[in-house]
C-alpha cells in the first residue's frame, strides 16, 4: 500500500495544492487513494473529498489519544490502495507553537508514516539543503524519505535536485510547476471552500496533469510503499437510529468534523441536514439541533432575511430542544452579526452578545476549557479541549447567559438573590424572566441629585460583588432614571436596558451612558443600516421595501409629527446620496439639497412624503445603476487594454485588478459579468490569437513562439493550444502549408 505523510518547513508551501495533485494523480492510476489531515482543519479536507468524492479524515493527537488516531487511520484507509496525509503548518509546530505534541511530525511518528517534504524554492537554493538538513537532524527519526518541490519551474528544478540529493541524502521525487489557472484565492481563515471555487474540477485536472508529468512516479512510490496499517479499527457499533438531530449543512455552516457526524450515527442519530440561509424552518420531528461552525458572517444577510428560521430556532431552543452550537453557529444564536462590510443583522436571537469583526486574529490555537456549570454536554468542572482561530468574535463569552439555561440556574439561587438584594434596597424583587431579573426601588424624590446617583451605584457595586461571591454565576446591572409610578414606570426600564446594551460595565447608570449612545432603544438602527446598504447595493427592490418599513415605523411612534417624519426622510435621502457620492458612483450638488426641502415641504400628507421618499429613493438607485454600468465598461477596457499590452509577461488576476484599481474579487466578478468569460480565458484567448498569428505568418520555432505568446513552459503551452485549438503548434502550422 501506498501511504505517505505531506509536510513543510512552513505554512504556505503549497501543501494543499500538491496533496490534491497528487491524490488526484494516484486516483487516475487506479490506487483508490484515501486522505486525512492533520489537526483541527475544516477547509483543506473538502478539497480532499472534491478530488476523491469520498470522506477525508481528521488526525489530532490534542483532540485524540495515540490509539485513537491509529484506529481511525487504519478505519480510514482500510480498502484503499493509497493513503496520503497532509500535515499542518510547519513540520514540527505544535501545541503553542513550541512543541512537537499534535505537530505533522508527531502523526507521522505515532502512525510510523514517512514523509515528503514539499518544499517552495524561492529566493534561495543551497540554504533550502541546509533548512532540510536541520529539519533531519531535529528529531530522531525525522520519518523524511524524500522532496517534492512545488511551484517550481522546469529550469530550476532541473538545478536544484542533483544539489539537494547530494547535500542531504535525500532523493527528490519531481516537482510541481507553477500552474496560475488551478491557483485558488485565500481569505481570513484560509483558503476559499470548495464548494465556492466553480471550475474547482477543472483546476484539479489541470494539477493532476502537472502531476503526471513531473512527478518520478517510480521514485516517489518505491519510497512510500509499505504494508497497510495493522491497528485494528475503531468499533463503532451502530445503534438503532433513535433520535433525529438537525444538523445545519449550508455556505454558512460548512465545518465539521466526519468523525463527529460518524460518531453521532453510530451512536444511534439519524442526521437530518437542514439549510439556515434556505430553508423555511427546522425539520420536523427533530429532537436536537446542531450549528456547526463556517462562515455566517459572509451570509449574513441572507440568514437575517431567513426570518422564518430564525424564529423557527428560537422557539425549539426556548422550548428546550437540545442544542449544541460551535463558532459560527454560536454566533448564529446571538443578537447581531456583524457582516464583512460593517453592516449589522438580526440573529436568532437566543444567546445575548453581538458578534463582531475584530479585524484581526484573535484566540489562535489550542486550548483546554472547564465547564463552570452543568450542561447537555459537560458536568461542572470537567476540562476539554478546543481549538480556536477567530477574525470574529462575541462581546458576551465564556458564561451561562442562554436565556433558557440561565433562567434554570436562577431558579436555584432565587431565594438568595431576593435576601441579598433586600439588604442592600428597600425593593421589590421581580420574577425570573429568562436571565433577566427587575428590581424595583421606591424613591421619594422625582430627580436624582448627582451625590445620590453616586450613591446609588456604589450600593449596586457592593450588591454586585456580594451576588457573585455568594452566587457561582456573573451578574450586571443596569440602572434607570426615577420616574413616577404608573405608565412612564416602563421607560426606567428601557433605560436600564440600553445602559447594558450601550456599555460592558458591570454596572452601568444611563446618565453615565455618552448623549450620542442614548437613543430610543426602540429605534430601528438595523432598519436604516439595510435601507443603505441597498441603496449601495443598487438593490431597488430591496431599497423601496426597507423605505416602506421606515414609514410604517414612523407612523405608529406616538408624539411623532409630519415635521418629525419630513426631517428623518430628508435625512435617510441626504445620507445616502451621500453615500453614493463618496462610493464615486453620483455627483454631489450642493444646491439639489434646497430643491428637495422645498419638494418634500410641499407634501402636507403621509402619503404624499411617502411617494416623495420612494421615488428619490428609485432615482438614486437607477443613478449609481447607470453611473456603475458606464464605469463597469470603463474599467473592463482598461483591463483589457493591459492584458493586449502585457499578455507577453507572467501576469495575473492581482496584477491586472491593482492596475484598475478594485479588488481582484469584484474586478473577477465584474469582468465575467461585463464579457461572459473570466479572466483566464480572456488572457489565453489573447496568447493564442498571437500565437496563431506567428505560426502562420513567422519563421519563429515553436519554443520561440511559446515565449513570444506569455508561455514558460513548451509542453503546458503545446497542451493549452491543443486545448482550445484542437491539434498541436506544429500541428496547426503544418496545416497551413
Amino acid at each position: 500500500m501506498i501511504q505517505f505523510l505531506l509536510a513543510a518547513p512552513n505554512s504556505g508551501s503549497g501543501k494543499t495544492t500538491l496533496a490534491c495533485a497528487l491524490l488526484a494523480a494516484l486516483k487516475n492510476r487506479g490506487y483508490a487513494p484515501c486522505a486525512f489531515k492533520c489537526g483541527p482543519d475544516y477547509i483543506d479536507p473538502m478539497f480532499h473529498r472534491a478530488v476523491l468524492g469520498v470522506e477525508s479524515h481528521n488526525l489530532d493527537l490534542f483532540f485524540s489519544s495515540p490509539e485513537t488516531v491509529r484506529g481511525l487511520y487504519a478505519s480510514g484507509a482500510a480498502g484503499h490502495g493509497a493513503a496520503v496525509c497532509e500535515g499542518a503548518m510547519g513540520f514540527y509546530d505544535g501545541l503553542s507553537g513550541t512543541s512537537t505534541t499534535a505537530s505533522a511530525w508527531q502523526v507521522a511518528d505515532t502512525l510510523n508514516l514517512p514523509v515528503l517534504l514539499v518544499v517552495r524554492p524561492k529566493g534561495a537554493s543551497l540554504t533550502l539543503a541546509a533548512q532540510i538538513k536541520g529539519l533531519q537532524s531535529f528529531r530522531t527519526p525525522s520519518h523524511l524519505v524524500g522532496i517534492l518541490l512545488n511551484d517550481c519551474k522546469p529550469g530550476l528544478y532541473k538545478m536544484l535536485a542533483p544539489m539537494l540529493e547530494a547535500e542531504t541524502g535525500l532523493p527528490v521525487a519531481g516537482f510541481l510547476p507553477p500552474v496560475p489557472e488551478a491557483a485558488i484565492g485565500s481569505r481570513h481563515l484560509g483558503l476559499y471552500t470548495a464548494g465556492e471555487v466553480a471550475d474547482l474540477q477543472q483546476k484539479i485536472a489541470l494539477l493532476a496533469q502537472a502531476a503526471e508529468e513531473n512527478i518520478h512516479w517510480e521514485k516517489l512510490l518505491s519510497l512510500c510503499e509499505q504494508p497497510a496499517p495493522a491497528a485494528a479499527r475503531i468499533k463503532q457499533e451502530h445503534k438503532k437510529q433513535c433520535v433525529k438531530i438537525a444538523v445545519a449543512r449550508d455556505e454558512a455552516f460548512c465545518f465539521a468534523y466526519a468523525e463527529t457526524l460518524e460518531a453521532l450515527t453510530a451512536a444511534g442519530a439519524e442526521l437530518v441536514p437542514f439549510s439556515p440561509v434556505r430553508d423555511p424552518a427546522l425539520p420536523e420531528g427533530v429532537g436536537g439541533l446542531y450549528l456547526p461552525g463556517g462562515y455566517p458572517e459572509l451570509h449574513a444577510q441572507a440568514l437575517s432575511e431567513n426570518t422564518s428560521m430564525r424564529q423557527s430556532i428560537r422557539g425549539a431552543v426556548a422550548a428546550g430542544l437540545p442544542t449544541v452550537a460551535e463558532c459560527g453557529g454560536f454566533l448564529y444564536l446571538g443578537q447581531t452579526l456583524e457582516d464583512a462590510e460593517g453592516g449589522i443583522w438580526p440573529m436568532a436571537g437566543i444567546l445575548p452578545g453581538q458578534g463582531v469583526k475584530v479585524g484581526r486574529l484573535v484566540r489562535f490555537g489550542y486550548a483546554t476549557l472547564t465547564a463552570r456549570a452543568d450542561s447537555l454536554l459537560f458536568r461542572a468542572g470537567e476540562q476539554f479541549p478546543v481549538h480556536e482561530f477567530h477574525h470574529w468574535d462575541s462581546t458576551e463569552n465564556g458564561v451561562l447567559t442562554n436565556a433558557v439555561g440561565a433562567s434554570v440556574k436562577a431558579n436555584k439561587f432565587y431565594s438568595t438573590f431576593r435576601e441579598i438584594a433586600q439588604g442592600f434596597f428597600e425593593c421589590l424583587v421581580g420574577p425570573i424572566m429568562g436571565n433577566r431579573i427587575v428590581l424595583l426601588v421606591p424613591y421619594r424624590n422625582s430627580r436624582e441629585s448627582y451625590e445620590e446617583r453616586v450613591e446609588v451605584v456604589t450600593r449596586t457595586r457592593n450588591m454586585v460583588h456580594k451576588l457573585e461571591s455568594r452566587i457561582d454565576s456573573k451578574f450586571r446591572c443596569g440602572i434607570g432614571r426615577v420616574k413616577e409610578m404608573g405608565s412612564t414606570m416602563k421607560e426606567s426600564f428601557k433605560e436600564a436596558m440600553i445602559a447594558l446594551r450601550e456599555s460592558t460595565s458591570h454596572v452601568i447608570h444611563i446618565e453615565d451612558v455618552p448623549a450620542a449612545q442614548k437613543y430610543d432603544g426602540e429605534y430601528p438602527r438595523d432598519l436604516e443600516r439595510r435601507y443603505e446598504k441597498r441603496v449601495m447595493d443598487k438593490d431597488v427592490a430591496g431599497a423601496l421595501s426597507c423605505a416602506e418599513e421606515f414609514i410604517r415605523w414612523m407612523e405608529k411612534q406616538p408624539g411623532v409629527d409630519l415635521e418629525d417624519m419630513r426631517i428623518k426622510i430628508l435625512e435617510l435621502v441626504m445620507g445616502v446620496e451621500k453615500k453614493a457620492f463618496f462610493a464615486g458612483t453620483v455627483k454631489y450638488a450642493i444646491s439639489c439639497r434646497r430643491n428637495y426641502i422645498h419638494e418634500i415641504q410641499e407634501y402636507t400628507d403621509i402619503e404624499g412624503m411617502k411617494k416623495w421618499f420612494l421615488g428619490k429613493t428609485s432615482e438614486i438607485c437607477s443613478n449609481m445603476e447607470s453611473a456603475r454600468e458606464k464605469e463597469a465598461v470603463s474599467i473592463i477596457e482598461k483591463a483589457k487594454s493591459y492584458i493586449r499590452d502585457n499578455y507577453k509577461k507572467d501576469i495575473s488576476l492581482d496584477e491586472v485588478s491593482r492596475e484598475v484599481d478594485i479588488s481582484p474579487y469584484y474586478f473577477s466578478k465584474l469582468f465575467k459579468q461585463e464579457t461572459g468569460g473570466n479572466f483566464i480565458e480572456y488572457l489565453t484567448e489573447v496568447r493564442l490569437r498571437n500565437a496563431r498569428e506567428l505560426l502562420k505568418d513567422s519563421g519563429l520555432s515553436i519554443k520561440e513562439i511559446c515565449a513570444e505568446s506569455g508561455y514558460s513552459d513548451p509542453n503546458y503551452f503545446s497542451r493549452i493550444f491543443k486545448k482550445y485549438e484542437g491539434v498541436t503548434p506544429s500541428e496547426f502550422r503544418e496545416r497551413l502549408r
